[in-house]
């Protein structure tokens, strides 16, 4: 287990996957601070973490140098579990042995989204982890509902088990740029913890349009939103995860990173500025761009 790794092995693991130290702290759900004490050799990590890192460190997987990959072949819940694993590994307990099973929140959601003419495409956290950037996530997040749609689509996720919020009125992320609904499925985070949230992103127009005919089609039969509108997203919802996504979304795919659709998108979104700002952060601290 990595728990029993001296610091030189953690950092140098760290390193070879392309890694900062912030970043490896986000996708354990711990402070920069703790990761960089852990490689200083002043505390060792508990054993919660220590199986957190062992699911992070102990991958073969790098961020650097990499290449668009043709569509993602995980599963969505293979990338739950992806996600689930390494953020669940450190609450774990014989009370919550395992992450939450979210089975059969994926299909109820096509099929309310379904029922009123939108796609179903996956976003948010599964989709960083199916375009190869490892980190936790706690929800299912997904696009392709329009606001006109969002009444009808709130019967009809609660007649297929969701829990609904009456009313369900879209919620500005805190940039205010982007809108999402959550509605809840009955399964538990963690004891007493719960239910788990199913965020759809609320798009209107042309780049919910633009979005939908973009995504990639996975074997297992999920669209998966395109490398490009998930880094858009990300910009719009402005959160400091966000950031850090975008971020590490522009390193695994500097080489094929279509940058003339972002640029374009940008203009009429507002976040011109806000793109020139993570480009200039990335080619501060990497090559390739």
């Amino acid at each position: 287990m990595i728990q029993d790794m001296d610091p030189g092995t953690i950092r140098d693991r760290r390193r070879g996957l392309g890694l900062t130290q912030a970043q490896l702290a986000f996708a354990l759900g711990v402070t920069p601070n703790t990761v960089a004490r852990w490689e200083r050799g002043e505390v060792r990590p508990s054993l919660g973490a220590g199986r957190a890192l062992s699911c992070v460190l102990g991958r073969r997987h790098t961020l650097r140098g990499a290449t668009t990959p043709a569509p993602p072949t995980a599963s969505w819940a293979e990338l739950w579990r992806m996600g689930g694993s390494i953020h669940g590994a450190a609450m774990r307990t014989r009370r919550n042995p395992e992450p939450p099973d979210p089975r059969g929140a994926l299909p109820a959601l096509r099929a309310a989204l379904a029922a009123v003419g939108q796609p179903t495409v996956l976003a948010g956290g599964l989709a960083v982890i199916a375009w190869g950037v490892l980190r936790f996530t706690q929800d299912v997040d997904a696009i392709g509902l329009s606001p006109e749609h969002i009444r009808a689509f709130a019967a009809s996720a609660q007649a297929r088990g969701f829990m609904v919020p009456d009313p369900l009125l879209p919620d500005p992320l805190p940039t205010g740029r982007l809108r999402k609904v959550t509605v809840f499925w009955p399964v538990e985070l963690a004891p007493g913890v719960g239910p788990m949230p199913v965020d759809v992103f609320v798009l209107e127009g042309d780049l919910l349009d633009s979005a939908v005919v973009r995504a990639r089609l996975t074997p297992a039969g999920d669209l998966v939103v395109s490398v490009e509108d998930l880094i858009l997203m990300k910009l719009l919802a402005g959160r400091p995860k966000d950031h850090l996504d975008t971020l590490s979304l522009m390193t695994a795919h500097a080489a094929r990173l279509d940058r003339n659709y972002i640029r374009r998108w940008a203009r009429p979104l507002g976040i011109v500025d806000l793109w020139r700002d993570h480009v200039s952060e990335w080619k501060s601290g990497a090559t390739g761009w």
